[in-house]
This record gives C-alpha cells, structure tokens and sequence, in this order.
C-alpha cells in the first residue's frame, strides 16, 4: 500500500509503476503522451520525484500536509491520481512547448515556472487529486 519496493538498490516496483503511470497518460492524454515520447522522454526520468521522493522537492511545504495525509489515506493509489492530475494541470503548457528541458521543468514543477509562494496552485493540485 505504501510504496512497497520503492527504495530498493534495483526499484523494479518504481520502474513498473512508472510505465503504468505512462500507459494511464496514454489512455487519458494521449496528445500529451506522444509529445512527451517524441521529446525521448521515460517517466522513470521525473516520476520519481513523485512516486519514490513523495514530492518533497517538488511541493511547497504548505501543500505538502495534505498530500501526505492523502497518500497514507490511499496509499500508492493517491501517487497515480496525483500524477494524473499533474499531467491535466499542465497538459497545455506541455504541448506548447518542444525541447526536453522545458518538458522537464513542467513536470518537475520547477520554481521558476510555477513559484512556490504561489501556494493556491499546489494545494489544489494536491486536493483535486483526491
């Protein structure tokens, strides 16, 4: 229920999560999918700043609180949903965008794009996720 697998020294369940991760972008973004694998892109690249790092580097601290109390109410399933509602919030800033980088900034949430002090942003990122 809680990342089980996740910090091993080989993290297969990371790993197998990730894909799954992709495949739902798939199913649900698929515009958003291609784009991000025709930019060479894997999510094992920056899904583990979600999935194994719980967004500790990636949230302000206020936001923070309520994803931990969601994830350790659902558990991994609150990762996926999560992840999920990441790729919706920035689904448009993804596909106007092309090189790598700037890919990577977007989901990684980078500060200089999305600042922290902007906290509105992030706690309904973690809400709606619920």
């Amino acid at each position: 229920r809680y990342s089980v697998g996740y910090w091993m020294s080989a993290p297969d369940a990371f790993v197998r999560d990730a894909m799954v991760y992709f495949r739902l972008v798939k199913q649900f973004y698929p515009e958003v999918h291609a784009h991000i694998e025709k930019a060479g892109i894997v999510p094992e690249s920056y899904a583990s700043k979600w999935f194994v790092g719980l967004c500790v580097h990636v949230l302000p601290f206020k936001a923070l609180f309520g994803f931990f109390e969601a994830y350790l109410e659902l558990g991994n399933t609150y990762l996926f949903q999560f992840a999920l509602t990441l790729i919706q919030a920035v689904s448009e800033q993804i596909l106007a965008v092309s090189g790598a980088s700037e890919i990577f900034s977007l989901l990684r949430l980078d500060n200089a794009i999305f600042p922290p002090e902007e906290v509105e942003f992030y706690t309904d990122l973690v809400q709606n996720a619920r």
